[in-house]
């Protein structure tokens, strides 16, 4: 069972080949899975993420970013991940 499930987000990470929406399930801390759909009952919580975006912490932000990739709806996985 997953610690934090964040559904129906908005995975952005061109390393991997994502850009759409994706669920992405957190185990101790670290990202374990990335996939369209994974069930709630997966998860010990879930989180609803639908009209937010992710990406992976590591990305910089270029010139030709658009606006909406650095906007407050944005989510650092690291964050939502955290206990509180």
């Amino acid at each position: 069972m997953y610690d934090l499930l964040l559904k129906g987000g908005t995975v952005v990470d061109p390393s991997a080949g994502l850009d759409g929406v994706h669920d992405i399930a957190v185990e101790h801390g670290q990202i374990a899975r990335i996939a369209p759909d994974i069930p709630a009952a997966e998860a010990a919580r879930t989180i609803a993420v639908t009209g937010r975006s992710s990406r992976p912490a590591s990305s910089t932000c270029t010139p030709t970013c658009s606006r909406a990739s650095t906007a407050p709806a944005s989510i650092p996985i690291s964050a939502a991940s955290s206990p509180g």
